[in-house]
């Protein structure tokens, strides 16, 4: 209890059925008026950028659709000299976290000299970050999984290198517009990789060893939200009520995770970074949530029976088999074998994996050679 505890939930949330309206007022209550809005070619297609510029009540500066699956630095730098060239003074992202978090990366890079490298908060980048001088962010989830319409971090891939972070409180959006209906037309796929997302950043900052009382509160409510609902919106995109807990879940796993990931996270960074597959980072976080909470739990000061009780498991090992059971249920992968990963990365990963940001505040210490042998357990699954 002698350890600090900083709070970061500072983002202005509007949750609901028809939160979209409330746009343009958010933009004024900024002082906003010429918003560079950054979403990709999917939302587009789809007719939800059209909604938002309906709902703007102005011209927008510019629009960005060229966020790739993974942000890239590049398409970073042509966002920022974008926001630049039109003249903007605010950004809105709509879309799931690729969006936003490129939209994060835009309110630095266009405000700041460098690069994304630059600002890699695991080389001191955010202590290069001026807060001062980034504009508004409003953020338009179209996904229930990422959290990142309230956190204060953007994953940026380098091709050829690792995912970078960068993160600053300032980095927050001022405002989430948290709107289910966008999301009811959610494939079931990508509501089960996102939804598993959302329930890891509930899992890893409720572990996360940093004190954090609301923080831990707020993950085991959204765990619960979560995990009496997932189920109910892959069976039925258009139930209401799975879909707005799903939504409020993913905020508070979001908020929860501002308090720190851990290994899952970093054994999926790692392989995020694999560009040649392309592979979605929710379902990549699903993948890797058992081995990791089994390898946790052998840590006798690693306390994961609140979890369990919080769901209704009768013990941990018990929570972790409801997870692993949870996933092929979903028809999530069983293994990353299963998503066109070979036995001959797995060195490369593990490197990868304990240099991530994320890795510093696992629950349990893990070295390069822990890494090795839970990447190494997702091919005995696999030959077994």
């Amino acid at each position: 209890m002698d350890r600090l505890c900083r709070l970061y939930f500072l983002t202005d949330t509007i949750l609901g059925y028809g939160a979209l309206g409330e746009l343009g007022g958010s933009l004024d209550a900024q002082g906003a008026r010429r918003p560079l809005i950054v979403a990709d070619h999917g939302i587009a297609a789809a007719g939800l950028l059209d909604l938002v510029v309906e709902r703007l009540g102005r011209t927008p500066a510019g629009i960005f659709l060229d966020t790739p699956p993974n942000p890239t630095a590049d398409a970073c730098m042509k966002a920022a000299r974008l926001y630049g060239e039109c003249q903007a003074d605010s950004v809105v992202a709509i879309g799931g976290g690729s969006p936003i978090d490129l939209a994060k990366a835009v309110l630095v890079l266009a405000t700041h000299d460098g690069t994304v490298q630059t600002f890699d908060a695991a080389d001191g980048g955010t202590a290069r970050i001026d807060g001062t001088r980034l504009p508004p962010l409003i953020a338009i989830p179209t996904t229930a999984g990422t959290g990142s319409e309230v956190g204060q971090s953007a994953v940026i891939s380098v091709p050829g290198a690792r995912k970078y972070i960068m993160r600053h409180p300032a980095m927050k959006p001022r405002v989430a517009i948290s709107d289910p209906d966008l999301t009811m037309t959610l494939p079931p796929a990508m509501t089960a990789g996102s939804g598993m997302d959302a329930m890891t950043h509930c899992i890893e900052g409720f572990l996360s060893p940093r004190p954090n009382p609301p923080a831990a509160a707020v993950a085991l409510d959204g765990l619960r939200r979560i995990w009496a609902h997932l189920d109910r919106a892959v069976a039925d995109g258009q139930d209401r009520e799975a879909r707005w807990n799903l939504l409020l879940g993913s905020a508070e796993g979001g908020m929860a995770m501002t308090n720190g990931l851990g290994s899952v996270h970093a054994m999926s960074h790692a392989a995020g970074g694999l560009h040649d597959l392309g592979l979605h980072h929710g379902t990549l976080n699903a993948v890797f949530l058992p081995d990791v909470l089994r390898f946790n739990a052998a840590d006798p000061s690693v306390d994961l029976a609140p979890l369990a009780e919080a769901v209704g498991c009768k013990d941990v090992p018990a929570f972790i088999d409801a997870i692993a059971e949870s996933n092929a249920r979903l028809n999530i992968p069983a293994s990353i074998a299963d998503m066109g990963v070979t036995a001959d990365r797995v060195p490369a990963l593990a490197r990868v994996a304990k240099a991530d940001f994320t890795d510093a505040t696992n629950s349990r210490p893990a070295t390069e050679a822990d890494y090795l042998r839970l990447f190494e357990a997702q091919f005995a699954r696999t030959d077994a």
